[in-house]
């Protein structure tokens, strides 16, 4: 089968967009399955979520990233079928979807390692957290060590972006020798996870503000310009990401670091970063600027989230801010389908 570059082009935009679509399927369902008591389904869905999202949007970034690549398109619909097959595995409660997302990872990896898209330069550097965070959850998926240990790519991936974005925003240059630091410390936590588990992996949010260790939220107006939501949005994730590090490290029983981390750091990047500054372009749509409360909505609802659960279960707060959580997603999707059609 022949694909010119036009072709190549159009799978793998298609490629990402599905992916990205799909983990908006996953978020909801996850949501809406707390208050019906669904609890593994919850943890797998929210979890898949997650990785398809960033499966869609570090897919999205490869052309960028290494060196100008456009990936052959059995590559961008192996990554595709493998990701949401590998899901709906999960969902009817198959062990093959630990080692089909494995697979999907390896392939993805494999890109930057064929490209040679590793390297000290600052377009290789950042690269070596998302192939980092690549090889680790697909290692400790086929290694049998649990759906959690998949944090790790959606994490690293984020950070990757942030490093990349946070330097022309903010306005301060990346010193080299803190982000090779982190890098290190970044690697080492993943390597640790085996032996200490998960909340080895928590220390990564954390540790961004290595290099990173500015926060600006002076810019901030009510343009809604997307630098401002970056800024306000960035600072809200390392402050939380740090917090979680903390409740880690000294062993704070009744705070869940998991759901502060992965809501208060990620889902927040994911709100400030990754939803006005790349979902667009890769769906092809026109920037709304529409989304300056929404990073802090989350922030809330990841620190309310990390409360003791009992007092959560009691009054309800854990089905509530499930729903308000759903409630944002859908509203992002409508923003982003309603606006105006750019590709």
């Amino acid at each position: 089968m022949e694909f010119g570059k036009t072709g190549r082009f159009w799978v793998w935009v298609y490629s990402s967009r599905v992916l990205v679509i799909a983990s908006s399927v996953f978020l909801i369902l996850g949501l809406f399955s707390i208050p019906l008591g669904l609890v593994w389904e919850h943890v797998i869905l929210m979890l898949l979520g997650i990785r398809l999202f960033y499966s869609g949007v570090m897919w999205a970034q490869v052309p960028g990233y290494a060196g100008y690549y456009m990936p052959h398109p059995l590559l961008s619909i192996s990554i595709a079928v493998l990701e949401i097959s590998g899901g709906v595995l999960a969902i009817l409660g198959s062990w093959l979807w630990v080692y089909v997302i494995a697979l999907s990872g390896f392939i993805h990896a494999s890109v930057y390692l064929y490209r040679r898209a590793i390297g000290s330069s600052p377009l290789k550097l950042p690269n070596i957290l998302t192939l980092a965070g690549l090889l680790h959850s697909s290692l400790s998926l086929a290694a049998g060590l649990g759906p959690l240990y998949s944090i790790s790519f959606p994490l690293l991936s984020a950070c990757s972006l942030m490093v990349r974005v946070e330097p022309n925003i903010n306005g301060y240059r990346i010193s080299r020798p803190l982000l090779y630091t982190y890098i290190a410390l970044s690697i080492a936590s993943l390597a640790l996870s085996p032996l200490i588990g998960v909340r080895s992996l928590v220390l990564i949010a954390g540790l961004v503000v290595i290099p990173l260790y500015k926060i600006k939220i002076g810019g901030v107006s009510l343009k809604l310009r997307v630098e401002d939501i970056y800024r306000l949005g960035s600072s809200i994730a390392k402050i939380l990401g740090v917090l979680s590090m903390i409740v880690v490290l000294l062993g704070i029983r009744g705070v869940d670091y998991i759901h502060m981390s992965m809501i208060g750091f990620l889902a927040v990047i994911m709100a400030s970063l990754c939803t006005p500054l790349l979902l667009p372009g890769i769906m092809g749509r026109a920037y709304r600027a529409k989304w300056v409360p929404i990073q802090s909505i989350v922030a809330i609802i990841g620190i309310a989230r990390a409360i003791p659960t009992r007092s959560a279960e009691y009054w309800g707060w854990v089905e509530l801010l499930a729903l308000v959580t759903a409630a944002l997603i859908m509203y992002i999707i409508y923003i982003t389908l309603s606006s105006e059609k750019a590709l």
